[in-house]
């Protein structure tokens, strides 16, 4: 404790971890003094200290990557268009659906009204067909009287 009171201006007691990461002993160290101005630069020395920095040949060149934003606002955009597809192909299978019970209720319908007409057709020569029947059956008979008489009577005369 009297360490920490007894520091001087660029003085620190420091901590660190050994080799198997256990705390070694409190240290009093002597602190760097930062290089920094906060005057403004010149251009000139500007580009003499970025030249003459380690990593300016590793950044000296620039390039122009795909950021991750760019990537997921892509993916984005292409999810969304799938999206649009699916709901697009959903509301035209569901169109194809509606037409399709509309076509088979129209379908019905013209059936039934068919049926109608095709009894109301049989109900309206209903009659028409008994008349002709009855009247057909009538001449029928009478035809097959007539022939009956006229070759039993041929035979009654033969036989006199």
């Amino acid at each position: 404790m009297d360490e920490i009171l007894n520091l001087g201006v660029g003085e620190a007691v420091i901590q660190t971890l050994d080799e198997k990461n256990t705390p070694t002993e409190v240290e009093k160290v002597i602190i760097r003094p930062p290089h920094s101005s906060f005057d403004v630069i010149s251009a000139s020395d500007l580009q003499y200290i970025v030249s003459n920095s380690d990593i300016f040949e590793k950044y000296r060149e620039t390039i122009d990557r795909v950021s991750a934003y760019e990537i997921l606002s892509e993916r984005l955009k292409e999810e969304e268009e799938e999206q649009k597809q699916a709901e697009l192909e959903e509301e035209r299978r569901k169109q194809e659906e509606l037409d399709r019970k509309e076509m088979e209720r129209m379908e019905k319908e013209a059936e039934k009204i068919r049926r109608q007409e095709e009894r109301e057709r049989k109900e309206k020569y209903k009659y028409v067909d008994k008349t002709v029947n009855s009247i057909l059956g009538a001449f029928t008979r009478q035809i097959g009287r007539e022939m009956a008489r006229g070759i039993l009577g041929s035979f009654k005369r033969k036989n006199r």
